[in-house]
C-alpha cells in the first residue's frame, strides 16, 4: 500500500482484517428523483384531500378517493424531478468488500500498486 507520500508499505497477513475495492462514484439522482416523488405524492395526497373535502362539502363526491390519489401522482412528478436534479448534483462512492478468507485459502498476494 502506498502511503500520501508514495512511499510502499507492507502487511502481514495476519494484519489485514478487511479488504474493500471501490466500484466507482455514481451521482444519486434516481435516489433523489424517489425520495422527491414519494414526498410529492404525501403532498399531492394531503393537497388533494383538502381541495376535494372542500368541493365535496356542498355536494355529493362518489370519485373523492380516485381524486385525492390523481392529486397524488399529479404531486410526485414535479416533486420527484426536484430530487433528481438535486441528486444529479451530489455524488458517492460504492465499495464492494473483498473476502480476505478466500485470499488466505487460496494462496492470493495483497499488493497494492503505488500513485
Amino acid at each position: 500500500m502506498a502511503d500520501s507520500l508514495g512511499a510502499s508499505r507492507t502487511f502481514a497477513y495476519d494484519e489485514v482484517d478487511r479488504l474493500e475495492r471501490s466500484l466507482g462514484r455514481m451521482n444519486n439522482s434516481r435516489k433523489g428523483f424517489l425520495w422527491g416523488a414519494g414526498v410529492g405524492f404525501g403532498l399531492g395526497l394531503v393537497a388533494g384531500g383538502v381541495l376535494m373535502n372542500g368541493i365535496c362539502s356542498s355536494q355529493d363526491c362518489p370519485n373523492m378517493v380516485s381524486s385525492v390519489i390523481v392529486g397524488g401522482a399529479v404531486g410526485a412528478l414535479p416533486v420527484g424531478l426536484l430530487g433528481a436534479l438535486l441528486g444529479a448534483a451530489s455524488s458517492s462512492e460504492r465499495w464492494e468488500i473483498v473476502p480476505v478468507a478466500s485470499a488466505q485459502d487460496f494462496g492470493f498476494r495483497v499488493r497494492l500498486p503505488a500513485r
